[in-house]
């Protein structure tokens, strides 16, 4: 029987951290790889036993502390450890450590980013050797992951911005919420997997935590934070209603006076309102839809074809054998609801899978079965045009050989009137500068990259072939004969709607940052043209949209 794979890394601890490790390897008279191994094992034993909410991590898990500091590649004082574990403990951490709302299962923004690995060391260590990190000493050490969530949500209900407010609250003058009757956007604003994350925003929630844990009420305020109880409830209320963190329990606490975090919320409450557009999608496929949708946003129509079909059958029910055959070969999606579950698309005439849907499914593998509907049936201008490289047009069939080369031909000729026009607006420049513009020519590349630094934004002209498809629905007909062409079709316009996507959240954090919020009868579709953010203050990531 052959050994289990051990993988080499590394974690980074606060000093602090360090020590009592090293107190856990002479106490135990092991080596520090063992130890590591040990706790990381008792550790992951122990979390697998309670119900996700109960199970523990370590306040500067929940803090984030120390904050790290600003700038890139600076140090922040944590010492990086050697360590050599089995291979799946990372993926058994990654599983049972905090993940606060809005941060991603594994790799995010830098103010978003999880550290599985440090956090369960840690709150491991803690527990077998309890040790104090300066700054923090007055605040409980261990902490449940609901406590830690709820003390999140009234940071979060602290610092909402004005377009969560509005999407929230409602009315901003009036804040008359119907708290017995909250919308959906306003439920999973609250308790879904959506909300920004700023260094500001862990500020608030240490100062926070000091003002509930370490007073007179500091045992009725832990009690509440873990259960969630009516206090919490009512508190955060009171925080959803705030302005400038004028409650009293947060008076004193840190201005935020960094950044303009305002895109931010724009951006959040364009994610949760396309979560919410995403599951309507859902609903109608499983309802057998008649009728075409609107997905808002970004506010587009999906039509269903009259030739397709889906096969339904109650949520507690059984879909036929072949059905589920035909979903584990890749030839139809399932998506399903409370009440429903849905196979879809089958022809109506013939009862079949829709044919080369599995080519479909197959390239947008990585995506939501709603997102791969919204693909197949949006007939948008925007994805109209198909830009390839004259290359892979070649391959494809679409164009000749002497075409291919007219194509590439002309790119590089206008590439080389832009060097050209570049240097004569470079000839201001010094004569070293100058010269090793000058010397780039023959690498456009580096050479506009050069510019670049010198803020001319001319670059390299990209040869394409533009292919004038029609709707995906229809070219699944059309290209019955070519799947390399079908193929490829669906991968770009993949990638093309995510980058239209993109580019509407981002108009959505402009607009919030230009104008505070959006009109609430507007905030199905922002205004692209609403002026300009700093590329940190919007995250524009489609990633980990819902899980």
């Amino acid at each position: 029987m052959g050994r289990a794979r051990v993988d080499q890394t590394s974690v980074r601890l606060l000093p602090e951290t360090v020590e009592a490790l090293e107190a856990v390897v002479r106490d135990r008279g092991c080596s520090r790889d063992r130890a590591i191994r040990d706790l990381l094992d008792a550790y992951i034993a122990a979390q697998q036993e309670l119900e996700p909410g109960g199970r523990l991590t370590h306040v500067t898990a929940v803090l984030r502390y120390p904050p790290p500091p600003p700038g890139r590649h600076r140090p922040d004082g944590r010492v990086r450890v050697p360590a050599r574990l089995p291979a799946d403990t990372m993926e058994k951490v990654t599983e049972l450590t905090l993940r606060l709302p809005g941060q991603p299962r594994r790799r995010g923004l830098k103010d978003y980013v999880r550290s599985p690995l440090a956090e369960a060391l840690t709150t491991a260590i803690a527990c077998d050797k309890p040790f104090d990190v300066p700054g923090l000493e007055d605040i409980p050490p261990i902490w449940t992951q609901r406590a830690a969530v709820s003390l999140w949500h009234l940071t979060v209900a602290a610092t909402l911005t004005v377009p969560e407010q509005l999407a929230v609250l409602g009315n901003l003058e009036a804040l008359d919420a119907d708290a017995e009757n909250p919308t959906e956007l306003t439920q999973i604003l609250r308790d879904g997997h959506f909300a920004w994350h700023h260094p500001w925003r862990f500020e608030v929630a240490l100062h926070l935590a000091r003002n509930l844990l370490t007073g007179p009420k500091r045992v009725q305020n832990w009690r509440s934070l873990k259960n969630r109880d009516d206090e919490f409830e009512v508190l955060r209320f009171d925080f959803e209603r705030t302005d400038d963190l004028d409650h009293t329990l947060l008076r004193g606490a840190p201005k935020h006076a960094i950044s303009n975090v305002t895109g931010r919320g724009g951006a959040l409450v364009w994610r949760a309102r396309r979560s919410l557009a995403l599951q309507a999608i859902r609903n109608w496929i499983v309802s057998k839809p008649t009728t075409p949708l609107t997905v808002s946003p970004p506010y587009v129509k999906i039509v269903h074809p009259k030739a397709w079909t889906s096969v339904r059958v109650p949520a507690d029910d059984h879909l036929p054998a072949q059905v589920i055959a035909d979903a584990e070969a890749g030839k139809v999606l399932l998506l399903s609801t409370d009440e429903s579950i849905s196979a879809w698309p089958y022809l109506r005439e013939t009862g079949e899978p829709v044919p080369r849907f599995d080519i479909v499914i197959e390239e947008l593998a990585r995506r939501r079965p709603e997102e791969v509907v919204e693909l197949v049936l949006l007939d948008d201008p925007r994805l109209a045009d198909v830009y390839l490289d004259p290359a892979l047009a070649y391959d494809l069939g679409f164009i000749t050989a002497d075409e291919r080369d007219a194509l590439i031909e002309d790119a590089a000729k206008r590439t080389a009137g832009r060097i050209e026009t570049t240097l004569k607006r470079a000839e201001n420049w010094t004569p070293d500068e100058h010269a090793e513009l000058d010397a780039l020519r023959d690498d456009p590349e580096r050479f506009f990259e050069l510019a670049a630094e010198h803020h001319i934004s001319e670059g390299v002209v990209r040869p394409w072939w533009v292919w004038e498809a029609g709707p995906t629905v229809t070219e699944l007909d059309n290209l019955a004969g070519a799947p390399d062409r079908l193929r490829q079709l669906v991968r770009s316009r993949g990638r093309n709607w995510k980058r239209q996507l993109e580019a509407t959240m981002e108009a959505a954090g402009r607009a919030a940052i230009a104008h505070g919020y959006a009109d609430p009868e507007h905030l199905a579709y922002y205004d692209a043209e609403c002026g300009e953010s700093d590329e940190d203050e919007t995250e524009f990531n489609l990633g980990g949209l819902v899980d």
